[in-house]
């Protein structure tokens, strides 16, 4: 099936990045991105419950979102929670902020992440929802 993890021994796997360090500088990670054939871009952070996007890993991201913004492209970069220490299921994270346009929303009520991408597409990309519905 798209999208399930296909082997889970490498995919549980720490990366160490400990050498790649340039200064300051260390590499970040996504935890998932949608490019819907060029027409809209979706970044996906989760983060544990209480756990912020801080730091480096938010200027990466903001940059690379703002970046493809500034490419004349709609990007979100959508954070989202959850709280579970096995498998996470991220189409229920709950989405707990949105950058869009080069501004950064809280999250003001309790939306799914896929929730809110059905919501995403209904606006920029209707004819990736199923049956048009959102």
């Amino acid at each position: 099936m798209r999208g399930a993890i296909r082997n889970r021994e490498a995919s549980n796997a720490v990366k160490d990045y400990t050498r790649l360090r340039w200064k300051s500088i260390t590499p970040t990670d996504i935890d998932g991105l949608i490019d819907f054939k060029n027409k809209l871009f979706v970044i996906i952070e989760l983060k544990r419950v209480g756990e912020k996007l801080e730091g480096g890993q938010r200027l990466a991201l903001e940059r690379l979102a703002d970046s493809i913004t500034q490419a004349r492209k709609p990007c979100y970069l959508i954070v989202a929670q959850y709280d579970t220490d096995g498998d996470i299921q991220a189409d229920t994270c709950l989405v707990s902020e949105m950058r869009h346009n080069k501004r950064w929303r809280q999250s003001k009520e309790n939306v799914t992440l896929k929730c809110l991408i059905d919501r995403i597409l209904s606006v920029h990309a209707p004819e990736y929802l199923e049956n048009g519905q959102v």
